[in-house]
């Protein structure tokens, strides 16, 4: 749907009138933003305003609203500013943001939180030139090096690019939302050709890894999908303290996750039997959990067709099986024999 521009014309005041008449003093802004863009425009939005604002979106239908401003209910907490849909009686369906209050907007000064936001990049191009790219542990076929991922599927009509790195210096949910669709509305706009991933590093994250996996990427899951964005973007999970979750866990938020151990247990007796033979279910969790391991808490985007692409050309039963014996190889896992 393209808004023609006499309805833009007539739309902007009536909008103004009846912002004025249900909520007073407010702000009124007319959007065509859809999808990255228009989450994007919102969090920037509710995080830079300590008043209302009336945001018309013109461009979504009234249950895309819906999804987005139930997505922004579970993000804030009671109280602290927040993302709700106009009524239905409204001219046009779209928002009413109540920024956070500067009050409880916070922010780390601290020496040794500057420290580790100043030295977070370096540590994850380290990282990924050790376990991804082709380096001791070599996990990612397709990451050539911690500049350039998405190669090797040039025969499926996929081109090597640049990873985009990104860090957040977020202390709580909204921030963080904030600062990872601002990077994954760089990543849509410069297309594949331009950027194959993101790592978005959040320092503040590194020693909560039960909110991690509890609280942020089930917001995530929800955040992409209420945006039509499930078959455009995958993300993955990484931490310094990862732990491959239950299988209750993952039966509701599989999204971004490592596969359980049952299911890691089957690939590996078909492919490494005699390991296999000798894990005990901790020994086999721990090595899985060493593939997502990172110096710091790390969002990594990547393009949903690309990932699709190299499920087709990969057979991750085998895959998974011989990163896991690799974890023992190099030491980053102890076997316990069952």
């Amino acid at each position: 749907m393209v808004l023609s521009a006499a309805r833009m014309f007539f739309l902007t005041p009536l909008l103004e009138l009846y912002a004025r008449e249900r909520y007073g003093q407010c702000t009124v802004r007319v959007t065509s933003e859809r999808g990255a863009a228009a989450m994007d425009a919102l969090w920037t939005s509710l995080l830079h305003r300590q008043g209302t604002e009336v945001l018309a979106a013109v461009e979504l239908s009234a249950a895309e609203v819906a999804a987005i401003a139930l997505h922004g209910s579970q993000v804030f907490g009671e109280g602290q500013g927040g993302l709700k849909e106009l009524p239905a009686d409204a001219p046009t369906p779209g928002f009413v943001l109540r920024g956070l209050p500067a009050s409880i907007r916070t922010t780390n000064t601290s020496p040794e939180f500057s420290a580790a936001l100043a030295k977070a990049t370096q540590e994850q191009r380290d990282w990924v030139d050790r376990a991804l790219a082709p380096g001791p542990l070599r996990f990612c076929p397709y990451t050539a090096s911690s500049h350039l991922a998405g190669v090797g599927l040039e025969a499926q009509g996929v081109r090597g690019a640049p990873i985009a790195y990104h860090i957040s210096s977020a202390q709580r949910a909204p921030e963080l939302m904030a600062d990872f669709w601002r990077a994954t509305t760089q990543m849509l706009k410069g297309g594949e050709e331009t950027t194959s991933s993101i790592i978005l590093s959040a320092p503040a994250w590194d020693r909560r890894w039960e909110e991690w996996r509890d609280h942020i990427f089930p917001l995530l899951e929800d955040g992409v999908i209420a945006a039509g964005l499930g078959r455009t973007i995958g993300i993955v999970c990484f931490h310094p303290n990862y732990e491959v979750p239950s299988a209750a866990h993952l039966a509701k938020h599989r999204f971004g996750h490592m596969h359980s151990v049952a299911t890691l247990r089957r690939w590996l007796g078909e492919h490494q039997p005699a390991l296999e033979d000798h894990l005990s279910d901790h020994s086999l969790g721990e090595a899985a959990a060493q593939m997502r391991r990172s110096p710091n808490a790390v969002i990594n985007v990547l393009w949903s067709r690309q990932l699709e692409v190299a499920e087709e050309k990969r057979r991750s039963s085998l895959l998974y099986s011989n990163n896991i014996a690799r974890t023992f190889e190099a030491g980053e896992a102890t076997i316990v024999r069952s």
